[in-house]
């Protein structure tokens, strides 16, 4: 009869765990032990005796509350252990093992997933646990670990497709990678360098490749959509995972609808020249036709009397007011008419914005200001309803898991700097050697990397002669109109 076999690494239960230690020799079929501390010991905590893949691990559970150094287990040892032995505190004491015809995210949804048997115990003297499947013949597996001293469950893993071979990753995956450090440097993850740990590095590693060079090609994201123009608005969120947001150094360009010319970039200086005398701030009620008084949030800068300009729905709503309460927090506008001109034509919700001397036209300028998009002159008529489009960098993809695809072209780099890594932790007493062979190898593929590297983009340059600037330099007034 053929089987599939579905390998669990439980390496990964150790991990962070907390640990004691045993401050007695412990015997078989012991019902207690003694520990130096029982520091992250309670009552029905799981413990794992030795490290996975020993052949006297076991795995048992406190009974109870700890009396002094003192532990309860609830059912006795099977095997001995010496002082000094070290007991892992891990979280579960099993694993499910499940199937489904197509692949899902089991942790949003596990409709789809049938149970392949009933829990199985860990096995503690493995460090690779498995389930051999005769039944399917194609689809997905999952498994997740399960507690069944609380009745808890963990999340489930990554869809493992069927035909997938056991114990073999992609080149570019972060499994091959953890793979080959430990076997290059002949050594198993432990709490000096685990595989969490790993992760972290290969994590930090592609940090550090983007940040030798804003525009990798592989990260240009073109033609995302920030959302519609509308009249009264000029502001815009970026993309979650832009990769610089409180600048213009990831984004190429931003375009408004059928513009055949982006807008032009103002750093923060330029673009507050640009709106200088333009006043607002956001309603701090709701107003409604009838009222004779509009409450915003600052009512400083705005002139003693005069006419406030509200947009909702793309229809302009003027309104004039006889006076103004100042205030930083609680502002308010008085002599509204009930009716008639200049009263509040339509509901206005709470935080839309109040504008006073604003210029609606065309939008010409784009600047970034805590995370988000700013455009002005503010879109009129013509010009609502238009989609905002940037052409930017987003941010690596970090990794969580073996599965995981390594997000860079020279996913190679990593293997290196993993391999330093590991060397550091394991053989240098977390001291970090810049002369390392393969620190210097990661070096040299970053460097050809970046050298070979090509954007698709055309950027105009200046040539800078005798540290000369010749770069042209806007002038005030910029034209709004």
């Amino acid at each position: 009869m053929s089987y599939h076999r579905i390998n669990v690494n439980i390496n990964e239960l150790i991990n962070g765990a907390p640990t004691l230690v045993l401050d007695a020799d412990a015997a078989s079929g012991a019902g207690t032990i003694t520990v130096k501390s029982i520091i992250g010991a309670a009552d029905k905590k799981i413990l794992l005796f030795r490290q996975p893949g020993s052949e006297l691990a076991e795995i048992g559970s406190i009974n109870g509350s700890p009396s002094g150094n003192t532990i309860t287990l609830l059912s006795n040892l099977t095997e001995s252990h010496p002082a000094g032995t070290t007991v892992y505190i891990i979280s579960f004491n099993q694993v499910r093992f499940y199937h489904s015809a197509t692949e899902v995210d089991a942790n949003v949804s596990d409709l789809t997933l049938t149970a392949l048997a009933a829990a199985q115990d860990i096995d503690p003297t493995q460090i690779v646990n498995f389930y051999n499947d005769a039944v399917q013949t194609s689809g997905y597996y999952y498994f997740r670990f399960s507690d069944s001293v609380n009745t808890v469950n963990d999340r489930y893993s990554d869809a493992i497709p069927w035909g997938a071979k056991e114990g073999k990753f992609a080149r570019n995956q972060v499994g091959y990678l953890l793979d080959y450090v430990s076997k290059k440097l002949d050594h198993n993850w432990d709490e000096r360098f685990s595989r969490d740990t790993a992760l972290d590095e290969i994590n930090e590693c592609l940090s550090y490749i983007q940040g030798k060079l804003k525009r990798w090609s592989r990260y240009l994201v073109s033609n995302y959509s920030l959302g519609q123009t509308a009249r009264g608005s000029f502001e815009f969120t970026l993309p979650s995972d832009i990769y610089d947001a409180t600048s213009n150094r990831s984004i190429l360009q931003i375009r408004i609808g059928g513009m055949i010319d982006p807008l032009t970039w103002l750093d923060e200086k330029e673009f507050d020249q640009v709106i200088s005398g333009v006043k607002m701030s956001p309603l701090r009620t709701q107003a409604v036709a009838t009222d004779v008084t509009l409450d915003v949030d600052n009512s400083y800068d705005f002139d003693d009397d005069g006419t406030l300009h509200i947009y909702t729905a793309g229809t302009l709503d003027e309104i004039t007011y006889t006076g103004a309460t100042r205030s930083a927090t609680a502002g308010q506008f008085t002599g509204v008419p009930a009716t008639g001109d200049g009263a509040i034509g339509a509901t206005h919700a709470v935080d839309t914005l109040v504008w006073q001397d604003e210029v609606e036209s065309m939008p010409k300028y784009w600047t970034i200001k805590n995370g988000k998009v700013y455009i002005y002159p503010l879109p009129d008529e013509t010009w609502e309803n238009k989609n905002v489009e940037i052409d930017c960098t987003r941010e690596a993809t970090q990794v969580d898991s073996e599965s995981d695809t390594i997000d860079t072209n020279r996913y190679d780099m990593c293997k290196h700097w993993l391999l330093w890594q590991g060397k550091t932790y394991w053989k240098n007493n977390g001291k970090v050697d810049v002369k390392d062979d393969d620190f210097l190898i990661f070096n040299d593929i970053l460097k050809s990397a970046i050298r070979t590297t090509t954007s698709g983009q055309k950027f105009k340059m200046t040539p800078k002669i005798n540290q000369i600037s010749y770069r042209t330099r806007r002038r005030y007034p910029f034209n709004v109109e």
